[in-house]
Order: C-alpha cells, then structure tokens, then sequence
C-alpha cells in the first residue's frame, strides 16, 4: 500500500509543474576543467536500469557537438552533488550516471563538472560570486552553465552579468521540468535570471517541515495528519501541543539539552514561520518589482504566536549549544526527547533511518490561523544553489539546447530515482508522510527578502531569535530605510537588463 501511494505521488510530482525538480559521491576520473581545477568526467560505465518512458521530449533540434565538452560549474555554501556520481550500484547514482550518458550519446558531447563548495557566511562574495566575476572581467567564460549558491546568484544578478534565461534558445520556462513556484516568485520585472527545477534536486532536500515522533503523538493520542488535512494545522495549535511536553530529565533543576520537549527549534526557524504565512520578506508587487512585506500583519502576528511558545522551557533552541550541535540535536530527537523538530526534508534523516527504535513522519510548517487557504514552507536558501547562464558563456544556442535537453532528461529519470532512493529507502516510514511531502513541495516559498539580503534582515533575524527578542516590528523599523534603499537598487539593476535589450 505504501509503494502504491508513493507511486501516485511520484506520478503527481513529476506531472505537476509546480514542483521544482542527491546526495551522490563525487566519482568518476579526474581531469583537467578549462580553468586549471579538477572535474569530474562522468562517462565510466555504471549498469542501470532504464528511464521511465518519456512523455514529453524538450523541444530542442536533433544537433551534434562533434565530440565537444559541455561544461558545468556547481558552487555553493554546502556539498550536494547532482551531476557527479560514485561507482556503487546506488539508484539515484545510476540516474545521474543515466541521465549523463544519454545527453552525451544523444549530442556528441562529454560532461565536465568542476565543483567549488566552501561552507562559510559569505552572503553574496562565496566562490559562485568570485569564480563568475573572474570570468566575466576575463572576457572568457568556458562553462555553458552554472549553479550557483543563492546569495551569489543574486549578487550576480545585480551585477548585469547574467542571461536572461527568458531569452536563452530553447530553455521554455513553462515545461514541467521546471520548478513554476520559483518562476512566479522570482522574476523580476519581467527578467528571470535564475532558476530550479528537475535539473537539481538540492531545493528539495533544503525546504523546510515539522518532523514529528510518531510514538510520542500516538501516547498523546494525537492525530497529526488529520490536523494537517482539515486546516487545523495552525502556530496555536502547535503551540498548545507543545506546552503539553516540558520535563528536566536528569533532575538537575535546569533545562538544557540532555531533557525533553514539546520541540527542537533553530535560528532559522523563525524564517519557516514567516514564510509559513504565504507571505515573504519581499517579494513581486502587481508590477512584477519588488516591495518589502515585513510590515505585514499576518507576519507580525505569527511571529509573535511563534516566540510566545518557542522562548519557553517546552522548546530547546540547538543553537544554544556551543559544540557539537548536529549529534545533540539528533540525539535528543532519535532518544526520544522531543515530540516535534523545526527542520528540513532532507538533512538528518539519514542518521535517523539507522536507528532501530525511532518512528517518524513529516508535516508541513503550521499555517498563521484556519483562514489561510494553504500551507507555506520555507527554502533554506543559505544551503541552495539555483540554475544561471553567464553573459560570456562561449555557445548561448548550445548552451540552451543542453540545458532544456538535461533538465527533461532528469524529470525523467533523476527527479524518479531521487524520490526512490530518498523517500521509499530513507525517509519515509508511512503513506501519510508521503501525502505531507506532496503538500510541501507543492507550497515552497522563494523568499527575495531572504535571497538578496534585503536590510540584512534574515541575518539579524536569526540573532534576534537566539536572543530571545520581542519587539520584531521595531527591529524590522530600525533597517526598513536600508531595505528600502537595497530593494531600489535592485530592482533598478534588475530594469537594466531590459534597457539593454
């Protein structure tokens, strides 16, 4: 019954466009990329089985490239590898491997992927912006295409130095292989500078949930899903459930992380409420320019709901802790000291599924009140990359062609096997848990407040979250000049790419 449910809602994802499109190794042999830094050639042979039967072929010409390489940049904040793969007989390293291969034999072409990762707080100046610059001032760009952290990308975008993907050759935007969520929220005047969809399964795995010990709820006598289905779903309702759990373990008269709680929480949370609401930092007016939000009602009242039950001993906050917070905090959710954890898809699940004893499921974030028509679900952008064309890219049709050509090629075989591999062998535990992703990935919100750093306010935010702050409309007045003055700007630099045309 539950392949059964997750075939149907594979069948949904991958019909739905809506829906944007894991972790591979980094396999393959070793060569030399245009710039000197090692990539990846993915040619060696993997056995694998068979795509699934394509329903629709991207609408590019039947051309050879003679033998030519088609070369990626990968870059962010985190290590995620969609393009790479090891030699392990894994479905999701097949696919890519798959994927590979048939854009290679269908166009004449070898893959190259060069990968700079490095973790760090860069927010606009991380090695997606640095390596593209370079390039750019070089007058000489060898990567037909690039993905690039999402600060970089936006600090890219301001710098006029990308394509309009809307003006690319064959890239049709509106094919389902591409994410039409991040299509609506992030063009910006008309121009669509970067993007996700099929291509890449990173967004996925970085869009935030609730998890939820199910053994827990059920002593609760809790029914979850239920809550979720009938709008009920809501910050209070949270809120009230997690009032519920408060206990000091270990007697020691103070609470800290080795006792029990209604929920684990983070700085970045904070950021999942807000966009809980449906609403963004910033984000498109009727214009299709930028205007901030963060005065909204909606936003404030959520925000406020949320602290008045996160700042309480039911609620533990792992950023709290000075080390080693990834073992704490999936310690206290794998030992069962937590009903709830304010999280993403795809982060800890690995080390969860290796416990013996812990039963799980998924939730989408709380909505503000049952008057809010859909739930909403955050994109940790910090750890995401998105799609961009270089202005100086050597081959603008070439580059289209193969782009279109590999995103189709992943809807079919990457994005199927990501969900094969991550949902059925990983994650999920139950039928309904699949109908809750289906739910999460359907409501993902593309924050340009978060995404271009808009006033520095997500950075502050999670400082004042970790702080215990409470007068978040003053916060957000003290910088609404320097937001202002930073979405004028953008949406001025955004403008001209239109005059240029």
């Amino acid at each position: 019954m539950l392949r059964k449910k997750l075939a149907l809602l594979l069948a949904v994802l991958m019909l739905a466009s809506s829906l944007a499109a894991c972790k591979g190794g980094g396999g393959g042999v070793t060569t030399d990329a245009p710039d000197g830094t090692s990539a990846s050639d993915t040619t060696e042979a993997v056995t694998t089985e068979e795509p699934v039967t394509t329903l629709k072929q991207a609408d590019v010409p039947d051309v050879k490239y003679d033998g030519g390489d088609f070369n990626i940049w990968v870059g962010g904040n985190v290590t995620y590898r969609d393009f790479t793969y090891t030699d392990t007989d894994t479905v999701l390293d097949n696919a890519i491997y798959k994927r590979n291969e048939t854009i290679e034999e269908r166009f004449d072409v070898k893959i190259l992927v060069t990968e700079k990762f490095s973790f760090g707080n860069y927010y606009g100046s991380g090695p997606g912006y640095q390596e593209i610059m370079r390039l750019d001032k070089a007058n000489d760009n060898p990567y037909d295409v690039s993905f690039v952290g999402t600060h970089d990308v936006c600090a890219l975008a301001t710098q006029g130095v990308l394509e309009n993907l809307n003006d690319v050759p064959y890239i049709e935007l509106e094919n389902e292989w591409w994410d039409q969520k991040a299509n609506e929220q992030l063009e910006i005047n008309g121009v669509m500078l970067y993007t996700t969809g099929s291509i890449t399964t990173i967004v996925d795995q970085f869009t935030f949930c609730v998890l939820f010990n199910k053994r827990i709820a059920n002593e609760m006598q809790l029914d979850l899903y239920s809550l979720v289905r009938e709008g009920k779903w809501t910050v209070d309702k949270w809120g009230e459930i997690t009032s519920l759990i408060s206990e000091d373990v270990n007697g020691d008269d103070k609470m800290d992380h080795n006792d029990k709680y209604g929920s684990l929480t983070w700085n970045d949370s904070l950021l999942g409420v807000i966009n809980a609401t449906g609403l963004s930092i910033a984000s498109l007016n009727d214009e299709g320019a930028i205007t901030l939000n963060v005065f909204d009602e909606k936003i404030l009242s959520i925000i406020d709901k949320y602290t008045s039950y996160a700042y309480t001993d039911n609620c533990f906050n792992i950023q709290t802790i000075a080390n080693d917070r990834t073992n704490v905090r999936r310690n206290m959710f794998i030992e069962e000291r937590a009903l709830f954890w304010l999280y993403n898809v795809g982060d800890d699940n690995v080390a969860f599924r290796n416990s013996e004893t812990l039963e799980y499921g998924f939730l989408p974030y709380f909505k503000l009140d049952e008057n809010q028509t859909e739930y909403a679900n955050h994109i940790q952008e910090a750890a995401c990359y998105f799609m961009c064309v270089p202005r100086m890219v050597q081959d603008l049709e070439k580059s289209g062609v193969l782009i279109e050509a590999m995103a189709a090629e992943s809807y079919y075989t990457v994005r199927p096997a990501y969900f094969e591999k991550q949902l059925v062998g990983t994650y999920i535990q139950d039928e309904e848990s699949a109908e809750m992703l289906e739910i999460i990935f359907a409501t993902r919100v593309f924050d340009l407040g978060g995404f271009y750093q808009v006033g520095g306010y997500t950075t502050n935010l999670l400082t004042q979250f970790k702080n215990e702050a409470t007068n978040y409309s003053a916060f957000f007045e003290s910088r609404r000049r320097v937001a202002e003055l930073n979405i004028s700007k953008i949406n001025d630099s955004i403008k001209s790419y239109i005059i240029g045309q």
